[in-house]
């Protein structure tokens, strides 16, 4: 890391005293943003806090980033620190800036090393830190976004180059931090979140007769379009049409669809809705009653199998409407397929319903399916635990 002379500051400090500051340890962290379509630097409190004039100044710092070749980076907002917040009266940033540039080293061609810095005349200041804090430094932007910009990384000691690498130049690229003394405060990256679009406004569903339809309406914030669609459903159901129009309504359509849409940034978002479909329905959709030897009886040509509440937490109940005799077993399974749980209900049917409250003291949060097999027939059905 480059190091600036800062006199002014250093005479500041020694008038104070002052030795080292109390921040011992901080990690940087990159966010992209979705809706700015910006990536926003943070340094995060690792450990220690800063809440005198001596502790918070500001001395050196660099953060560089590693971005795929041929891309443009343009510091477009500063926040932190501020200039003249000795008194937290400051309300001018200091102006972070793109410091050096090394293009398609030798040894790493499909990067590009950019190091950021501020620009700390007049002296700049943080506002009290704290250990957990979250500080925003500043906001840049890239030309083009791709992966949802999973490929913009923070540089690493560790997986990127030296300054002695071939092709380098003696640059260093390192990052680094210093506030309130020259002890090196940086010490490692913190990894980004992944980010998420909100472009879906509603998923309505609608059962007739005939057909079960499932209409996406979108947000008007769609500038980052056009889509693509990918929905998931029960008994292997795939689609990638917007809007889904099953016909020929049968019970392997009953269950929870997901649908996952992708913007030409590659941003994602999920969303996931089980239609209320019920027995009359299904009927209804040239499924008919079967007789059996007693006259009462209601027996359906279908198996109707609906699990709630979904997302679970601790416990979900089963509701089963089958022919009476039918014989009923469900196992809880991973999304791999390894069994979980086998056997958490067994039954035989009465009346054509069987009801169970399967309890999830000992399931883990996450994504399971549910298997239900009668009389040899499976149907699976997604289900989402939560703690």
């Amino acid at each position: 890391m480059k190091v600036k002379s800062l006199f002014t500051v250093f005479a500041l400090l020694l008038t104070a005293g002052f030795v080292n500051a109390q921040v011992s340890q901080i990690n940087y962290q990159v966010k992209f943003n979705p809706v700015t379509n910006l990536f926003d630097g943070y340094l995060l409190v690792k450990k220690g806090t800063a809440t005198s004039m001596r502790e918070r100044v500001q001395l050196n710092a660099q953060f560089t980033v590693v971005v795929p070749s041929g891309s443009n980076v343009e510091v477009v907002k500063s926040y932190m620190p501020l200039q003249n917040n000795q008194n937290y009266e400051g309300s001018k940033a200091a102006a972070w800036t793109v410091s050096n540039v090394k293009e398609q080293p030798f040894t790493d061609p499909f990067n590009d090393y950019v190091s950021i810095i501020p620009n700390l005349s007049p002296s700049a200041f943080y506002n009290d830190l704290k250990e957990g804090d979250a500080v925003k430094l500043f906001s840049f932007k890239v030309n083009s976004v791709a992966n949802c910009g999973a490929d913009i990384k923070i540089y690493d000691v560790r997986t990127h180059l030296s300054s002695s690498e071939r092709g380098m130049s003696g640059g260093d690229f390192s990052n680094g931090f210093t506030m309130g003394g020259i002890e090196q405060k940086y010490a490692g990256n913190t990894p980004a979140p992944t980010p998420t679009i909100e472009v879906i406004k509603t998923i309505a569903s609608k059962v007739t007769k005939q057909q079960l339809d499932l209409e996406v309406k979108l947000n008007d914030a769609t500038q980052y379009g056009p889509f693509s669609y990918e929905w998931n459903g029960p008994n292997g159901f795939k689609s990638y049409e917007k809007d889904i129009k099953i016909k020929s309504l049968s019970a392997d359509n009953v269950g929870v669809y997901t649908l996952e849409i992708t913007d030409n940034r590659g941003c994602k978002e999920v969303r996931s809705i089980e239609p209320k479909i019920s027995v009359n329905q299904l009927n209804a959709a040239n499924l008919t009653l079967q007789s059996e030897n007693t006259t009462d009886s209601r027996s359906l040509a279908v198996n109707l199998v609906q699990i709630y509440p979904n997302p679970a937490n601790g416990f979900f109940n089963l509701s089963i409407d089958a022919a009476s005799g039918a014989k009923v077993n469900v196992d809880l399974l991973d999304v791999s397929g390894r069994v979980i749980s086998g056997g958490i209900f067994k039954s035989t049917i009465q009346n054509n319903h069987a009801d169970a409250n399967i309890l999830l003291n000992t399931v883990p949060a996450g994504i399971y399916n549910v298997n239900v097999t009668i009389d040899g027939k499976v149907s699976t059905h997604k289900l989402i635990v939560v703690k």
